[in-house]
């Protein structure tokens, strides 16, 4: 089926008739409705289609962003076009969720084929990512991490796939709560699941970010006897990585632990400031940009470390880093369950700034026997008592 497309200053809901479309009552969308009731197909396919036309109806009749919904404006006003585009929005949480569902679905199937043809257990699923994939016209390590966010809704976390799919719950704040339980547990994952359906106001006014790290909170108090080992699993995962861009420049990504990620950062707008102040004309990212490459670049002095001896570490430059923290946890009660907020990166383990303070590597262990401090470390305590919140 073709269609012609949008003229220059054509009225996006005017005349929307084509002669594909063409309808003996002279209403298109009584003509698509019922071109829908003559697909010949199995009842569950008739069933699917049904449920998104029923996700397409209440997204845009019961519209959650805007006062009044799209049956309910004037044609042609502003009223329309807010209602159009929150319609929209809300019918993407539903194909959101039907999406999830389906991506599970797709991969049980696929197992449940590989399992009936003989395919011993290990090879037993194997390719559904890269069918997924295909199928979905997406690259397979996205599929990949697309299928684990779904898989994490879908089985352990179903009312909020039920808040998805009415729209209470958007398509990018389920992708960061799913994100940001990546590593836990079955039974944390249902517990904050549980929370957010009693607590609906959890999601109101927050940003991604905010999101993730008021999320991770919570993770943090669920499974504080996991938490070293999440802190060191994640440890182990940093890294750099470089991806070309055009006209000759590219972006590189580094992952670091978000003490010396905020660090790092501050240092260099502290420093570019002060370029700026002595005259510098670029602007303050560009010279952060070309201060990092400085460092990395002249800080070698090519000599390489023995197999049987560390380097020394560079020091450090003196940083005021914002960190707001209990002081139990800061003198020395050893609780897991505690979170620290840090400025610049948000919510984290509490036991990773005690961790930085004591000059533990990364990655730090309790029962590690390698217990050395990996640089010194002096800590000026700005201000001791002070509400993450108020300030």
């Amino acid at each position: 089926m073709e269609s012609a497309p949008m003229r220059n200053g054509e009225h996006p809901g005017g005349d929307t008739s084509r002669q594909d479309l063409a309808a003996p009552s002279g209403d298109v969308l009584e003509d698509v409705l019922g071109r829908f009731g003559e697909i010949e197909a199995a009842p569950a396919a008739r069933a699917l289609l049904a449920q998104a036309l029923a996700a397409t109806l209440m997204a845009f009749t019961r519209t959650r962003s805007v006062r009044d919904p799209l049956p309910d404006t004037a044609p042609g006003s502003t009223e329309e076009a807010l209602a159009v585009l929150a319609g929209i929005d809300h019918l993407r949480s539903s194909l959101a969720a039907m999406d999830a569902t389906w991506q599970v679905a797709a991969e049980q199937r696929i197992r449940r084929d590989d399992a009936s043809r003989g395919a011993p257990p290990a090879e037993q699923g194997r390719g559904a990512g890269q069918e997924i994939a295909l199928a979905r016209r997406i690259s397979p390590a996205a599929s990949s991490f697309s299928q684990a966010k779904a898989r994490r809704l879908v089985e352990s976390m179903p009312a909020a796939v039920e808040r998805l799919w009415s729209g209470a719950m958007t398509d990018q704040q389920a992708s960061a709560i799913s994100g940001a339980l990546d590593g836990a547990g079955a039974e944390t994952c249902r517990r904050i699941d549980d929370h957010l359906r009693e607590h609906p106001e959890f999601l109101h006014g927050k940003g991604h970010k905010r999101l993730q790290s008021d999320i991770r909170d919570l993770v943090q108090k669920l499974e504080p006897e996991g938490s070293r080992e999440r802190a060191e699993r994640a440890a182990r995962s940093r890294h750099v990585r470089m991806t070309p861009l055009a006209d000759g420049m590219a972006r590189v990504t580094a992952v670091l632990r978000g003490i010396d990620a905020a660090a790092l950062m501050q240092s260099l707008h502290t420093r570019a400031e002060s370029l700026r102040a002595s005259g510098a004309k670029a602007s303050l990212p560009a010279l952060e940009a070309d201060l990092l490459v400085e460092d990395v670049l002249s800080g070698s002095d090519g000599e390489e470390a023995s197999g049987l001896e560390r380097p020394r570490p560079r020091p450090r430059p003196g940083l005021d880093v914002g960190i707001v923290i209990t002081d139990t946890v800061l003198l020395g009660r050893d609780d897991e369950a505690e979170t620290a907020e840090l400025e610049g990166y948000g919510i984290l383990p509490a036991h990773i700034v005690r961790d930085t303070l004591l000059g533990r590597p990364p990655g730090h262990l309790r029962s590690s026997e390698d217990d050395h401090p990996d640089e010194a470390v002096s800590a000026f305590f700005r201000r001791l008592y002070r509400s993450p919140r108020t300030g």
